[in-house]
């Protein structure tokens, strides 16, 4: 069988498409070995039921990409809550408890100091709490930003935030007041664990 016996050729009634769309056809003929034309002449009405299809598989795959990624992202959560955060719930409690705790006693020591060591004692007053977030919580704010920067630096805000009140209350200890502390340091705390448990940020 030669190249000629194998030609297709694709005949178009453009004319028919104008004035009567209905009718027309697309007419294929293949000529074989008999030299007989088959004619195949699908309607313009079996395209739409194809472009259907197309479009539902373009819909799909655009959806299964999406439903992997938030799937993806959920598992990175679950992992980073029961790897980093709960098993590290405890540091955080103690370094709440204990900046509660040593405030409460700075205060009630200022409040017993003579005048002339005033100055002196509140300046050693406010180094003991800077320093607990050392010894309690300072590695673990370094573990969140190995994952998530953004996160990490949220934390550390909530705990200068809460610095800075103990040292205003210091500053200030003839005016405090017990509970307003304890209320003060709990909000804090609830933030930090709110932040904690609102997983890592879209980008990470």
């Amino acid at each position: 069988m030669n190249d000629s016996q194998n030609k297709i050729e694709y005949f178009l009634d453009v004319n028919s498409i104008i004035k009567k769309p209905h009718e027309s056809e697309l007419h294929i003929s293949i000529k074989g070995t008999e030299n007989k034309p088959v004619t195949y002449s699908p309607n313009i009405g079996n395209i739409i039921p194809m472009l259907g299809l197309i479009a539902t598989l373009v819909i799909f795959m655009l959806q299964n990409k999406k439903q992997n990624k938030t799937r993806k992202k959920s598992l990175k959560e679950n992992w980073f809550l029961t790897i980093i955060v709960q098993p590290n719930l405890q540091l955080i409690n103690e370094y709440y408890n204990s900046i509660d705790s040593e405030l409460v006693q700075l205060i009630n020591k200022l409040k017993k100091t003579n005048r002339t060591s005033i100055d002196i004692t509140k300046g050693k007053s406010m180094n003991i709490i800077k320093k607990i977030k050392y010894k309690h919580i300072f590695d673990f704010i370094i573990l969140v930003q190995s994952h998530d920067n953004a996160l990490a630096q949220n934390i550390n805000d909530q705990i200068q935030e809460i610095e800075d009140y103990c040292i205003e209350q210091l500053d200030d200890f003839n005016n405090t007041n017990e509970s307003d502390i304890k209320r003060k340091i709990s909000e804090n705390k609830s933030r930090v664990i709110a932040l904690l448990y609102n997983g890592l940020s879209i980008n990470s």
